[in-house]
């Protein structure tokens, strides 16, 4: 057997005479042994490793088809979390062709302005009243029709183009605060939530952007809502605070979505201006099939109770769930036992309606 190392931190082990079993069993010591922590200057360290494994030979591939395979695989395996392993499939080499030439396609639609935004609502769980909507992207493909965001959103991600994107999204969804007020019958402040990308809040001009989008469109800040993961807001936790101040400052408010998810702490919590939680959806989904989903959404309203936060269930499907998250305190949701996400036209025509109640 062969181990070489190919540049950098990445290197290549050769097994011969070995089936995907045996390459499998030896991935795994390689990973047990390189945790194994040793002492460098006196500070004890341990390493991981993402590994692709490939096998083949005598099928056609050359050497250099078998190391771009495994380096797909390798990547696939990066891409699922740290110090773990893929065996590479064909379909990962159509997957890996597939994003490049999303990635390349996306910056087109971006100029050409294929992409489009769909509103789910946002209503009182109790009264079923419409208090607002969640702004969400969909990219409307010339040839391939609706792209998922699950497809695109972390490519987007990884080129940067999300920066873009994400900065026609927080223009887009504002502007329709004002098409809103026109066709509202009672004349009931509407919210709008708008979903910020890691990426796209580390930016340095972000908060200048939604400064100006706000100046623009000269919409009150307070009805519209950003909403951060937890996960992001604990990456930098020091840098992040500056900022989320600096927003609230503008008058926008703050929610953090999917809580309870990540790293949840009362003690960075307290410290950040937000004005409400989000209910994981699958928290909603454990509610009715067991006692531990049930106590995580009342932990999370319990905490939003305390902090003088409001509450906001997702992915809300049956009336049952509805009735459960109204007997813990939860006030707000959303879900397809209201409405699936709607374009901007059916917005308008549920807006026009003599009564803002949603019935499902």
């Amino acid at each position: 057997d062969t181990v070489a190392r190919l540049g950098g931190d990445e290197f290549a082990v050769l097994l011969e005479n070995a089936n995907e079993e045996v390459a499998e069993a030896w991935t795994r010591r390689f990973q047990e042994t390189l945790g194994v922590p040793v002492m460098l200057d006196s500070h004890e360290v341990a390493a991981s490793a993402s590994i692709g494994i490939v096998t083949g030979g005598g099928d056609g591939r050359t050497g250099a088809d078998l190391l771009s395979h495994a380096d797909v695989a390798m990547y696939r395996a990066k891409a699922t979390g740290r110090a773990g392993y893929q065996v590479f499939r064909p379909e990962m080499h159509e997957a890996i062709v597939r994003r490049v030439s999303l990635q390349a396609e996306m910056r087109q639609a971006i100029d050409e302005g294929q992409f489009v935004l769909h509103y789910q609502p946002i209503v009182d769980i109790r009264s079923r009243e419409l208090t607002g909507f969640e702004a969400l992207v969909r990219w409307n493909h010339p040839t391939r029709g609706m792209v998922p965001p699950l497809e695109f959103i972390s490519i987007a991600e990884e080129s940067g183009l999300i920066i873009p994107l994400g900065r026609w999204i927080l223009e887009e969804a504002v502007a329709q605060l004002a098409v809103w007020d026109d066709l509202c019958f009672d004349g009931r402040p509407l919210t709008v939530s708008i979903n910020v990308s890691g990426r796209q809040f580390a930016s340095p001009a972000f908060v200048r952007s939604v400064a100006e989008t706000l100046h623009r469109s000269h919409a009150e800040p307070e009805r519209v809502i950003l909403e951060l993961t937890e996960t992001m807001l604990l990456d930098d936790k020091d840098g992040m605070v500056g900022k989320l101040h600096l927003l609230r400052g503008l008058g926008v408010r703050l929610a953090i979505d999917d809580f309870g998810t990540g790293f949840s702490s009362l003690a960075y919590l307290r410290n950040f201006p937000v004005s409400s939680l989000k209910i994981d959806k699958s928290f909603v989904d454990d509610m009715l099939s067991g006692r531990r989903g049930a106590e995580l959404a009342r932990a999370v309203v319990e905490i939003g109770r305390v902090l003088e936060l409001s509450t906001v269930a997702e992915g809300i499907e049956t009336e049952d769930q509805a009735t459960a998250l109204e007997a813990i305190g939860c006030r707000f949701g959303q879900g397809y036992l209201y409405s699936k996400p709607l374009p901007a036209a059916a917005v308008e025509e549920l807006l026009l309606r003599p009564t803002l109640a949603l019935t499902s």
